[in-house]
């Protein structure tokens, strides 16, 4: 039980870190795997961290969890413009995953 302690307190270290590290309006891209006895915890650490985070459960059982520093414009036309673009260079259904994000 320490171990997984220790494992956690120096991933919510690194994460600490990285919010330091961002501008105000920087965002924090996870790869996020759950551990069920400690999900609670380390979500509200996150969460306590950044103004918004948001999370996309993935098929393959991970997740990837959006921690934003400041609020995100969470609406369909506002992201819709951005994600064309985008699509184009990147090549990856980005309108799938954004109706897929879950506010936490």
């Amino acid at each position: 039980m320490r171990q997984k302690q220790v494992q956690i307190q120096t991933q919510l270290d690194f994460i600490e870190s990285c919010s330091k590290a961002l501008t105000d309006h920087g965002c924090l891209i996870l790869n996020y795997h759950t551990l069920a006895d400690n999900n609670a915890y380390t979500i509200s650490k996150i969460k306590a961290l950044f103004a918004e985070v948001y999370l996309v459960d993935m098929v393959n059982g991970s997740n990837i969890m959006f921690c934003c520093k400041n609020t995100v414009p969470y609406s369909d036309e506002a992201i819709s413009e951005r994600a064309e673009a985008l699509v184009q260079h990147v090549k990856i259904p980005l309108k799938y995953y954004y109706r897929q994000l879950q506010r936490l």
